[in-house]
């Protein structure tokens, strides 16, 4: 931890300090606690637009450098740190500059309404949210990360430049009605959906990657999707496959149809497709 210090003073310039879990750091080590203090109370790092503290013992100690720099940080990574409850959260809603914002592992529940107009990335992977965040405030938001939480249900959003959407291992019953106009990306695996669910109602021109795998559909989803190259359907429960399912999408080049129990017959039509097929 002394050459963690030391390079402090020989760096003239430093942008970014990752001080995550992965780091040689011992929260349970008086030398290490002490040299990270040492750091956070006599260094202004002025130049300092990232900051990773991924272990909670470390985020306490730095929390005075965060403060410090929090109106100018690029990126925010905070996880495994059992993250205070909403109405504490007044350091993140002031993170002004800020474009990347992670807090996922972190248990939450809830989150704050983010009033981040940077803000281009956030990951919320892993938490326990089990209402969908109020994401209004964020108008340049491109990423969206929802992965392993508890969402049942996701509403109407206006994220106008939203180009990625996590939403796999959640508690979806029904397919999200999604009207994102620079979306190409979106993950459903491992989600609730059945053929109970209603038929998909996407609108989602620019929309290339979908993945659907680990969903009991038991039939091809109605997707009305002009630009797709690729569909995960992967152990979903279908049988059958017909040129109809395919009419709307007509740049489809990667059907993937692991641990399914497609029928002779489909499997015939498949191969005519001009298309990779893996099943």
């Amino acid at each position: 931890m002394e050459s963690l210090v030391n390079a402090f003073y020989n760096l003239a310039k430093i942008n970014k300090i990752d001080l995550s879990h992965k780091a040689n750091f011992d929260p349970n080590d008086s030398r290490d606690i002490e040299s990270i203090k040492y750091v956070s109370k006599n260094l202004t790092l002025k130049d300092m637009i990232r900051l990773s503290a991924t272990n909670k013992k470390m985020r306490e100690i730095m929390t005075p450098l965060i403060e410090d720099k929090k109106r100018e940080l690029e990126e925010l990574r905070v996880w495994l740190s059992n993250l205070p409850r909403p109405r504490n959260y007044s350091t993140i809603e002031q993170l002004d500059q800020t474009e990347r914002l992670y807090l996922y592992n972190n248990q939450l529940t809830s989150i704050p309404i983010i009033n981040l107009p940077n803000l281009r990335d956030l990951n919320l992977w892993e938490n326990n949210l089990i209402n969908f965040p109020n994401l209004s405030f964020l108008p340049n938001l491109q990423i969206l990360n929802l992965s392993s939480n508890r969402l049942e249900n996701i509403p109407k959003l206006n994220l106008p430049n939203l180009q990625q959407l996590f939403l796999d291992n959640n508690r979806l019953t029904e397919f999200p009605k999604l009207n994102l106009p620079e979306l190409h990306y979106l993950t459903l695996y491992n989600n609730r959906l059945s053929e109970r669910s209603k038929d998909p109602k996407l609108t989602l021109p620019k929309l290339k990657n979908l993945l659907l795998a680990n969903n009991n559909l038991q039939r091809f989803p109605k997707l009305d999707l002009p630009n797709l190259e690729n569909l995960n359907l992967s152990n979903t429960g279908i049988t059958e496959i017909s040129e109809s399912d395919l009419i709307n999408l007509p740049k489809l080049n990667a059907l993937i149809l692991r641990h399914n129990l497609i029928t002779q017959n489909s499997k015939r039509f498949l191969k005519t497709l001009n298309m990779l097929v893996i099943i």
